[in-house]
């Protein structure tokens, strides 16, 4: 039943690390659900930037923003690490914010990611695991090796380095099954790490630009059937997203667009029937102490992994 969803608009945001202005295939695609009577309508952008991708996202929330209608925001991106992240790198962050906060805030100050695409996501990693003495992140094109010390295009550990004390996925990864790949690898088929590392920096300037209206599920609002953020049903809604686990759009001009289609469809239709057991998996609730702590403070969860 459509009077039954907590939400009137759905956002989904496929994102790339190109280091290029691209359109189509392996691309920044964002897909829009609007919710008008019974009916779902939907619509999809193709732009060409990051930061072109990021301005339609905040132009379509600030006009829901401005209508009092309700939005879930999805990212394709890790919004943490696996546990330990934060520890290995106090010495370079802030202390007394919550550890994925520290996280986000490191990457902002380290990642810089132009207008036109280009990024110095690569460099960036190679100096966290010098600045650390830990082989955190490794990937890199072979014949990539101006100045990357650190970055091995393998999961050889450098001599010079400690091999990375945190597991290999976090704990929705481990509990999503087969497909997804460690956000510590940046380069080759399937990898996500370069996402993240330019996706985290882009939401954190979204969320800040909107602290009253943006809420980032668990973050900010722990496990609940109704994420609420001050006391209050949060406005926007910022999850986590896996668009390859729902049924993609045939629709879509490409994959990708398929994807997001699909993943917009089947969030609000989940939606309609209900998103407590989404928002408030049984995983998670049947996790120890220590692993539903680290989840709500550093890891994260993906929406849909119940």
């Amino acid at each position: 039943m459509v009077a039954a969803a907590q939400f009137d608009e759905y956002l989904v945001v496929d994102w790339s690390a190109r280091s290029t202005p691209s359109t189509g295939r392996d691309t920044v695609w964002v897909a829009h659900g609007q919710r008008v009577g019974a009916r779902l309508d939907l619509s999809t952008e193709n732009p060409p930037t990051r930061a072109e991708g990021m301005d339609r996202v905040a132009a379509i929330l600030d006009r829901a923003l401005r209508s009092g209608r309700r939005v879930l925001l999805g990212f394709d991106f890790s919004f943490g690490y696996p546990a330990g992240f934060a520890e290995v790198t106090a010495g370079l962050t802030s202390a007394g914010r919550p550890p994925w906060r520290r996280t986000w805030e490191l990457l902002a100050a380290r990642v810089e990611d132009r207008p036109d695409n280009t990024n110095n996501r690569f460099e960036a990693a190679d100096k966290l695991n010098e600045a650390t003495g830990t082989r955190l992140f490794w990937g890199r094109p072979r014949g990539r090796l101006d100045g990357l010390r650190s970055l091995s295009a393998t999961t050889e550990v450098p001599a010079h380095l400690r091999p990375n004390p945190s597991a290999a996925l976090r704990r929705a990864e481990q509990a999503a099954g087969r497909g997804i790949r460690s956000s510590w690898q940046l380069y080759g088929r399937g990898s996500v790490g370069g996402q993240t590392l330019v996706g985290l920096p882009a939401l954190r300037a979204l969320v800040d630009g909107r602290p009253e209206a943006l809420a980032v599920w668990p973050f900010d609002t722990g496990f609940s059937p109704e994420p609420a953020f001050r006391g209050r049903p949060a406005p926007v809604v910022v999850a986590e997203v896996w668009p390859s686990a729902f049924s993609a759009d045939p629709g879509g001009s490409v994959r990708d667009e398929g994807q997001v289609l699909g993943t917009v469809r089947a969030i609000a239709d989940r939606d309609a029937r209900g998103l407590g057991g989404w928002f408030d998996p049984p995983t998670v609730a049947a996790l120890k102490p220590e692993g539903r702590l680290a989840v709500e403070a550093e890891e994260g969860w993906i929406l849909g992994v119940t």
